[in-house]
């Protein structure tokens, strides 16, 4: 059978048809028609490679009826022959003009093909396979006419259908074909979201059914973990992510009653996925929050924005990127409360963080939109005074606009001048309004003094020549002008004088930030400078003032001058203003400092000043963490200036020490090898402060992780087995002491480093601040399973102990009678060992001349016997040692005055030993003897705990039973 073709000269011009393209066209209509399936193929495939060449005839083929053909050979059943059809109607489709496209029924014939081919081997999904990625590949380029083929349903059905019921339907297959199988099954789901993915971009969207329709699915397949795979998982995301993207209200609400938005935040954490699904899920987040104040509340209330502000610290740049993006939708809500809620997640100490520390350009910008959000018309006077006070931003965001000239690119100077005209109108409006209730009737705009001590109208001149685009410029003459027009700060000829604690500076913490703005209180015993008079106050507020000059001068010398005199300011012996010089804004500049300087005398100045300042409160060391003090400590590690390392390593030892949540972040910096590494050549002051940074590292509840505890095992023991330096043996030993506070398996981590034998030298030192930490390490390490004490016991430590007892310390002697009592907390071998030593005549005659404390310890001792001794052990230290009799004294005499813990372990002590004594009727006489069922009676008649009662009750009964 021939074609008929009726085209004009132009026509055949155009398409550079000729008579051999002709001649190709009847012969492929004569194999298509053939009753053989191989020359139908042959057929197929020659117009396939007519169609792939450049400018392919594709309207000549539409036409002249190639897909009216397509139509008729449809029943052939050969898989070969189909996905040649598929590839064949794709490029069709791909290179055809739209309109002739969607007249020509190409694209319901993939979907006929995908329709009618079975599942019931790999070749037939293999088909279905082709046909989807055919529909996709079409759908990049005409995807409104693929949306109105309706392709959804059909697409849903197969992916919520795939494996799982299909996978019953093979029959018996080996294993080969099997495999085969499942394969193709895996493939024709991939390619079936990766068709929804490509539906999915852009406008105009599928409808709203169709959108719930495929959220709700994805959701179901995002459930079936053991079935998916990573790329898998990234399109089903993406799908989210792209149906999501720029919905309007009602389609947001939609998705996310769709259910799907758990297992959203279930892919947001960067340590389990990779990046593309990872980004898929935080682009879907972001988009969900976007919407009405209603849903953006809801994917909050997930507890979403901890994995976000984790995300932060990735070191990939779209990630954090797109997670600042994340967070601008939500302070575009344009609700105080959603940003209250970003405020409470400390969101904002990472974003000045970042915005120090980031060299990237694309995280730097989306910052600037990010703030730019923030200020407009969004946030309470209190949340910006927050943010831009006491996390130092608008400081920051001044040092942006008179940098180097060209630092900045056009749209980030904009964006930059905006935020800042934003925050002075911002103030000018609440000020003007009277929204801030501060009882301060000057209402002097602290913003615009900070500028002016920062001389920005000066500085803006030279803005103005390195950016001379009409929009900067016209940005720069406003907030000129605002700074200009401010009338309550001209009412002050000098500014930088006349600053009292209800200016700017005095916004507290995070958890205060909420009180009235300007009558910020601190408790007394936080802040020492309370005691300052007015005239010392005004004084001081007139030298930091002076000091501000100095610090951003572009002198070298006067930056160096201005650093001494403050380091000696905050060095004082007598009540150093360090939260006023905190509050003031100077750590933001000392730490640019310390960063940018490359005078080491400069530097290390500055460093003195951050040290003595994270030697103050949790509140001051954590304003430093937050501005990026410890990141730019660390990287000064290894300065080639002494003085400077040794002052850097003060500062760290110093933010270690303040709190567990400092010093594990000072651990998780990676500090450690660094200061480990440089305890191997140093001077002896070096060695000194290396040992206790390291230490400080060991210290505080709950305890670091041993990950950071085994490498400074090996260092600990090589300064205590050689070094006679008492100060660096001290902190070595209480290092030592730290890292044995710690559980069983880590217990014998320190045993198998053979510390030990070095460590249990110094409980015999006559020195008391060598012993109490070797005797606290070691009473830790008995507190271990039998095994690890039985082998520190074996070290001829017993009779150390007995001799510690004797010790005028009391701190010496309630550890000693702890250790001891973790000893006999053993098995009756362990406990013969410390009856052999004779402990426990040492024990019972001490009994009445020590303190409560230590009396307890030893009652400790003897309930512990009593619970794992044998019988000859309990009737030696009970009736021998007259020790019953002791404790029924003191306890008849001493009962009113005893806590109820001491009550109930007296009571054990007394009761258990008729559990493993054969002599009960000496232990009776006792008791009746020191009369204890009366005491009891008296107990139990006052007002006790209700477990106590039952207990003393029991006891009581069961004496005046016998």
């Amino acid at each position: 059978m021939s074609l008929n073709l009726n085209l004009t000269i132009d026509q055949y011009n155009y398409l550079n048809i000729n008579s051999e393209l002709l001649a190709k066209f009847n012969l492929i209509c004569d194999q298509l028609y053939s009753d053989d399936n191989e020359t139908k193929l042959i057929g197929l495939a020659s117009l396939r490679t007519i169609i792939s060449e450049p400018l392919p005839p594709i309207e000549l083929i539409i036409s002249h009826g190639f897909i009216q053909k397509f139509i008729g050979v449809l029943n052939v059943k050969d898989p070969l022959f189909l996905r040649e059809l598929c590839y064949v109607i794709q490029g069709i489709a791909i290179f055809g003009k739209q309109q002739i496209v969607a007249t020509s029924g190409a694209i319901d014939i993939l979907k006929i093909i995908f329709q009618q081919t079975t599942l019931d081997n790999s070749e037939n999904v293999r088909v279905k396979d082709v046909a989807v990625q055919s529909m996709g590949q079409i759908a990049i380029n005409k995807r409104e006419l693929v949306l109105e083929s309706n392709l959804f349903p059909l697409l849903l059905d197969q992916l919520n259908s795939t494996p799982e019921k299909n996978f019953e339907t093979t029959g018996n297959m080996d294993t080969h074909n099997t495999l085969l199988y499942l394969q193709s099954l895996q493939s024709l789901k991939q390619s079936i979201l990766w068709a929804l993915t490509t539906l999915s971009i852009g406008q105009p969207k599928p409808s709203n059914q169709n959108i719930v329709d495929t959220v709700v699915s994805i959701n179901h397949f995002l459930q079936q973990k053991q079935q998916t795979d990573e790329y898998s998982l990234s399109l089903a995301l993406w799908t989210v992510a792209n149906l999501s993207n720029n919905a309007d209200q009602e389609q947001i609400d939609l998705i996310i009653k769709s259910g799907i938005a758990p297992q959203i935040l279930h892919y947001l954490n960067i340590n389990e996925w990779i990046y593309t699904t990872v980004k898929a899920a935080l682009i879907s987040f972001a988009n969900l929050v976007s919407g009405s104040e209603k849903s953006t509340l809801y994917m909050i209330g997930l507890n979403s924005l901890p994995l976000i502000l984790r995300i932060l610290d990735s070191q990939n740049e779209e990630l954090v990127v797109e997670a600042i993006w994340s967070i601008t939708n939500i302070f575009g809500s344009r609700s105080a409360n959603l940003i209250q809620m970003v405020i409470d997640a400390a969101f904002l100490p990472k974003f000045v963080e970042i915005m120090i520390s980031s060299p990237s350009k694309k995280i730097r910008n989306q910052l600037l939109n990010c703030y730019l959000t923030f200020t407009t018309d969004t946030a309470t006077q209190m949340q910006i005074d927050y943010f831009m006070v006491n996390h130092h931003c608008f400081w920051y965001l001044c040092q942006f606009v008179v940098a180097d000239p060209r630092t900045l690119r056009n749209d980030q100077m904009d964006v930059t001048l905006e935020i800042l005209t934003n925050i002075l109108n911002k103030q000018l409006y609440d000020k003007n309004n009277k929204i801030i209730n501060n009882n301060n009737n000057s209402s002097n705009n602290n913003y615009v003094m900070m500028l002016k001590q920062l001389n920005m109208l000066k500085k803006l001149e030279g803005v103005t020549i390195n950016y001379s685009t009409k929009n900067t410029t016209k940005l720069i003459e406003d907030l000129s002008y605002t700074i200009n027009n401010d009338t309550d700060s001209e009412e002050d000829e000098d500014i930088r004088a006349d600053l009292s604690e209800d200016s700017i500076f005095g916004v507290e913490s995070q958890s205060s930030y909420d009180e009235a703005y300007f009558n910020a209180e601190v408790e007394e015993d936080e802040v020492s400078e309370d005691s300052i008079s007015e005239e010392d106050n005004a004084e001081l507020l007139a030298k930091l003032n002076g000091l501000l000059d100095k610090l951003i001068s572009t002198d070298e010398n006067e930056i160096l001058e201005g650093c001494v005199a403050l380091r000696k300011m905050v060095s004082s012996a007598d009540t150093p203003p360090i939260d006023a010089v905190v509050n003031a804004g100077f750590v933001p500049m000392v730490l640019a400092i310390l960063r940018d300087q490359d005078n080491p005398q400069t530097q290390t100045e500055a460093c003195w000043i951050i040290t003595n300042i994270v030697s103050g409160t949790s509140s001051n060391v954590n304003t430093v963490i937050e501005l990026g003090g410890l990141n730019i400590l660390n990287s000064l590690l290894d300065h080639r200036d002494p003085r400077l390392r040794e002052q850097v390593i003060w500062a760290i030892g110093n933010i270690a020490g303040d709190c567990a949540s400092h010093r594990d972040l000072v651990l998780q910096s990676n500090v450690l090898p660094l200061l480990l590494g440089a305890l191997d050549n140093c001077n002896l002051a070096m060695k000194r402060l290396l040992v206790w940074t390291i230490s400080n590292l060991c210290r505080g509840k709950p305890k670091p992780d041993s990950y950071y505890m085994e490498p400074i095992l090996p260092q600990m023991k090589e300064v205590i087995t050689y070094e006679t330096d008492q100060a660096t043996l001290i902190d070595a030993l209480w290092a030592l002491s730290y890292m044995s506070d710690t559980a069983n398996e880590d217990i014998h981590t320190i045993i198998k480093s053979g510390i030990v034998p070095q460590l249990v030298r110094y409980l015999d030192s006559n020195q008391l601040q060598l012993v109490i930490p070797a005797l606290r390490a070691y009473g830790n390490l008995v507190t271990g399973d039998d095994k690890s004490t039985l082998y520190m016991v074996s070290l001829k430590t017993l009779p150390i102990l007995l001799k510690l007892l004797d010790s005028p310390d009391n701190d010496v002697l309630k550890e000693t009678v702890w250790t001891i009592s973790n000893i006999v907390a053993c098995p009756a071998n362990i406990i013969q060992l410390c009856v052999e030593a004779m402990i426990f005549p040492k024990l019972v005659s001490i009994f009445d001349s020590v303190d409560s404390q230590v009396r307890r310890e030893i009652l400790w001792c003897y309930s512990n016997i009593v619970d794992g001794g044998d019988a000859e052990q309990i009737d030696y230290l009970m009736l021998n040692l007259r020790c019953y009799r002791v404790i029924c004294k003191k306890f008849e005499e001493v009962h009113d005055n005893l806590l109820e813990a001491e009550i109930s372990l007296v009571i054990s002590s007394l009761e258990n030993v008729f559990k493993h004594s054969n002599k009960s009727k000496e232990y009776l006489s006792i008791l009746a003897e020191y009369n204890i069922a009366n005491v009891l009676l008296h107990i139990s008649d006052g007002e006790i705990d209700e477990q106590l009662y039952e207990k003393v009750e029991v006891f009581r009964k069961f004496i005046s039973k016998k």
